[in-house]
């Protein structure tokens, strides 16, 4: 079983629903959502568990974000784990209603954090393609 942590920006825009739609018919790959409506110690434990146990920490940064834990979480990751994270951030995001993209001082800042985790022996992407051409790589391994 293929173990993958989906991370990264909450709102706006449902990449994790691109990725199960994408990948939900592989029987041995798991996406792990750690999304709930009600965030309970329970849940931040199994999410980390998650994280530790998994065989990719997947944080996909949008320009929906609203805080910078994520990205946090990442570089932590990469440093505790750098063969198994994957930073992406999507520059352009467009859903039915709007078209959203990052400033270019936050597109820089991003593009940096993204070369620090490559640094640390991570995976930088910056498209769902690349994304999802990752995971096709690890499944096809």
């Amino acid at each position: 079983m293929i173990k993958v942590f989906l991370g990264g920006t909450c709102e706006g825009y449902d990449w994790r629903k691109i990725l199960e739609e994408r990948f939900g018919y592989i029987k041995f790959l798991e996406l792990f959502n750690p999304i709930v409506e009600n965030w309970t110690p329970e849940c931040v434990r199994r999410e980390n568990e998650y994280k530790e146990n998994c065989d990719i920490c997947l944080f996909v940064i949008t320009p929906f974000m609203q805080g910078c834990y994520s990205i946090a979480e990442a570089v932590e990751m990469s440093i505790k784990h750098p063969e198994k994270v994957v930073f992406a951030h999507l520059d352009k995001v467009v859903t039915k209603n709007e078209i959203r993209t990052f400033t270019d001082k936050m597109r820089h800042s991003l593009e940096v954090t993204g070369e620090l985790i490559e640094r640390n022996g991570g995976t930088y992407v910056t498209t769902m393609d690349e994304v999802i051409d990752y995971i096709r790589y690890i499944i096809n391994k």
